[in-house]
C-alpha cells in the first residue's frame, strides 16, 4: 500500500469499524446460538372464525357509512356513455352511409410523428409507430413509404395509395 489517499484512509476505516460491530453482533449480543422462533400448533378454525368476523364487522362498517355527495357525483359520471375514448391517440374509422344505402368504410390516417435511428425510419401514424413494409392496424392497409414530410399508405386489395402530410399541431 503504497499511495493511500486520505479518502481510501477514512474508508477503509469505516470498513473495519463496521467489519468489527458485525462480529461483534453475532457472536457477542446473540451469543453465536440465535435460533428463530418457531410457530405452535395453528388453530385453523379459530383463524376462520376471526377472518369471519373481520370481514362482518368491515361489511357492517361499510354498509354503515354514507357516502358523500361527491362521492355519488363521480360514481353517477363514470355510470355514464362516454362520448370517447380518452385513451385512443389517432383518428377513429368512420362507417358512413352513401346514396344507395350502401356502407362504405372511410379511413382517417394521422401522421404525427418521424423516427430515424441509424438506418431505420419509422413513422408515427395514428398514435401507432410502424417501419415500411408494416401491416396497420386498420385491416387491409400497409406502410409504403416514409419522409419526415410525408408517408404512403397503400390499401393491398384495391392498390390504391394515399399520402399522408406530417402534422405537427395533432
Amino acid at each position: 500500500m503504497k499511495n493511500i489517499s486520505k479518502r481510501e484512509k477514512i474508508i477503509l476505516a469505516v470498513v473495519g469499524v463496521v467489519l468489527l460491530y458485525g462480529l461483534f453482533d453475532i457472536f457477542i449480543l446473540q451469543g453465536g446460538t440465535h435460533n428463530p422462533p418457531t410457530a405452535g400448533p395453528v388453530n385453523v378454525e379459530q383463524q376462520l372464525r376471526e377472518t369471519d368476523e373481520l370481514v362482518v364487522s368491515a361489511t357492517s362498517a361499510l354498509n354503515e357509512s354514507e357516502l358523500a355527495t361527491v362521492d355519488v357525483y363521480i360514481i353517477e359520471r363514470a355510470e355514464r356513455a362516454w362520448p370517447r375514448d380518452p385513451f385512443f391517440v389517432g383518428m377513429p374509422t368512420e362507417r358512413i352511409e352513401t346514396a344507395e344505402g350502401d356502407k362504405a368504410l372511410r379511413v382517417t390516417f394521422t401522421y404525427s410523428g418521424f423516427i430515424e435511428m441509424g438506418a431505420a425510419q419509422m413513422a408515427i401514424i395514428n398514435g401507432v409507430d410502424y417501419q415500411v413494409g408494416e401491416d396497420l392496424e386498420i385491416p387491409g392497409y400497409v406502410l409504403r413509404s416514409i419522409s419526415p414530410q410525408q408517408v404512403v399508405i397503400e390499401h393491398k386489395e384495391l392498390r390504391q395509395r394515399v399520402t399522408v402530410p406530417f402534422r405537427e399541431d395533432y
